[in-house]
């Protein structure tokens, strides 16, 4: 609700202990339990991107890789995203073609990423570069 109203500095601690919590108590990653972290993760993410507190939204983007393993396509796809809009092609394409290798739906929505990340920016210089 806080995030709705645009009220970040509310929002942002009431999210990290919900997938911190979330992992601690489900005995199986079921699909809810999943969906449930990957939604607090973004929620955090998004939250501290707001604020302007870049390094917080990745640090939530990096611990969502490990604690919620069946997710890591969407968090690599996410830190690409992310790190595209900071100005970091370079590890942008490196987590957008570790999302597509993972998983192949990424391709279709990160082939419009890499395209201006080899054509616009210093990414242009690794087009050759493979992961």
């Amino acid at each position: 609700m806080a995030q709705g109203q645009k009220r970040w500095e509310e929002s942002s601690p009431l999210v990290p202990a919900r997938p911190r919590a979330a992992g601690a108590r489900a005995g199986g990653a079921t699909a809810a339990v999943v969906s449930a972290r990957v939604k607090a993760y973004n929620g955090l993410a998004f939250s501290a991107r707001e604020r302007k507190a870049f390094a917080e939204a990745e640090a939530a983007y990096v611990e969502a890789l490990e604690k919620v393993p069946a997710a890591r396509a969407h968090f690599h796809f996410q830190l690409g995203r992310h790190y595209q809009a900071g100005g970091r092609p370079a590890d942008a394409l490196h987590h957008l073609e570790t999302a597509v290798q993972l998983d192949p739906a990424y391709a279709e929505p990160a082939r419009p990423l890499t395209e201006t990340l080899h054509s616009q920016t210093p990414g242009c210089l690794l087009r050759a570069w493979q992961p």
